[in-house]
């Protein structure tokens, strides 16, 4: 049974008291240090100043701190560590800190255009009766390869399957913090069920409770194309992308659709043995495995 959150959510949206319209960006961070100098440099560069960012730091020695102090001397940073390592457990920490009433998650290897923040203040004040908007990524590299082709207007709960990225989410603090905000089974990190599924998950909860996210096609933030080596590492995540996508079949569309999706992932990975097509066949048997491993552990 879904519980609505709203009468409560709608009492800390009268009653709640913010700064002027801006942003709070909660980053966590481990293991990379040119790519946070890089979001930090371009937050430095921003035409319009009206956010801030919590550095989430999980690493074991100073890197961040260094580029903290090189790179954030102009701009409102929290630089927050964290022992515990985990992405969604580190969003979690620092959105109870945010100044701002909306949200957002840029990874660390992400970075803005110079209009990027005011663009997006511009949005969030144009679109205030909204409970998050949805924009869109890029890779200047590669300015003809957009990751999400869609329209402007209010997200559906269909594209709540296709539209998966926390970089692309801003959401509403006090909307987080009535539910909760990241599931911490979900997402990279020693602790969690699977490595991947807490942007997807925390978008269908939202839907499925009629939040009203609205997408903005044009306003867009950077962040690199991926070209992933199929090693040990792509494969786990992708047993955790199989687990995931079972479960929000059977959690949101019931379990008929769940194995209707099964049972195509079997057809194709027979039709690609057959086919020899090794990296097919690995693709379809890992996302199996792990919806058999791993997905009962996600209820």
């Amino acid at each position: 049974m879904i519980i609505r959150f709203y009468d409560q959510y709608s009492v800390l949206r009268e009653h709640q008291i913010m700064l002027e319209t801006g942003v709070s960006l909660i980053c966590a961070t481990r293991g990379r240090t040119l790519e946070v100098a890089r979001l930090l440099k371009s937050l430095n560069c921003q035409t319009q100043k009206t956010f801030e960012l919590i550095l989430v730091d999980q690493n074991h020695d100073n890197r961040v701190g260094e580029i903290v102090n090189q790179h954030g001397k102009a701009i409102a940073i929290t630089h927050m560590r964290l022992g515990d390592v985990g992405l969604a457990r580190a969003r979690n920490a620092a959105i109870a800190m945010a100044r701002y009433s909306w949200v957002g998650f840029p990874d660390d290897d992400c970075w803005c255009p110079p209009d990027f923040i005011r663009c997006l203040c511009e949005a969030c004040q144009r679109y205030q009766a909204s409970d998050g908007i949805f924009i869109n990524w890029v890779d200047p590299g590669h300015p003809d390869r957009k990751p999400f082709q869609f329209k402007n207007g209010k997200m559906t709960f269909d594209e709540g399957f296709k539209l998966v990225s926390s970089i692309c989410l801003y959401i509403r603090k006090d909307l987080l913090m009535v539910t909760s905000g990241f599931n911490e089974k979900f997402g990279l990190g020693p602790n969690s069920v699977v490595k991947a599924g807490e942007d997807q998950e925390l978008t269908l909860r939202l839907l499925s409770q009629e939040a009203h996210i609205e997408k903005i096609a044009e306003l867009m933030i950077y962040h690199p194309i991926d070209h992933r080596a199929w090693d040990a590492q792509f494969l786990k995540r992708n047993q955790s992308q199989g687990a995931c996508d079972i479960y929000f079949q059977r959690a949101y569309r019931g379990t008929v659709h769940a194995w209707k999706t099964i049972f195509f992932w079997i057809a194709a990975a027979g039709f690609n043995a057959l086919r020899f097509n090794r990296k097919n066949l690995q693709w379809y048997s890992h996302k199996l495995y792990g919806a058999i491993i791993y997905g009962h552990r996600l209820r």
